[in-house]
């Protein structure tokens, strides 16, 4: 897929891109946690790159992000311009 804006004009778009911090998905996250008894892990833990969980223990970091991040089209989550 050919670059349709300048390296500015990307960044300056993806600074605007406020995140909602897929709840959504991260309380599924959770319910899943939950049933399975898996247990240790934090939220909003302060770390470098803003993990969704940790798992203190373990010294693992889960991120939980969305079909829109990852180039998915399985939504139709393509922002508009």
């Amino acid at each position: 897929m050919p670059e349709t804006f300048t390296k500015e004009q990307r960044s300056q778009i993806m600074q605007q891109v406020k995140s909602s911090r897929n709840k959504s998905t991260e309380l599924k996250l959770i319910q899943f946690f939950k049933a399975n008894k898996i247990n240790g892990w934090r939220r909003n833990y302060k770390l470098f790159g803003k993990p969704d969980f940790v798992f203190t223990k373990s010294k693992t970091a889960i991120f939980v992000d969305g079909c829109f991040w990852h180039g998915h089209d399985c939504r139709n989550t393509t922002p508009v311009r």
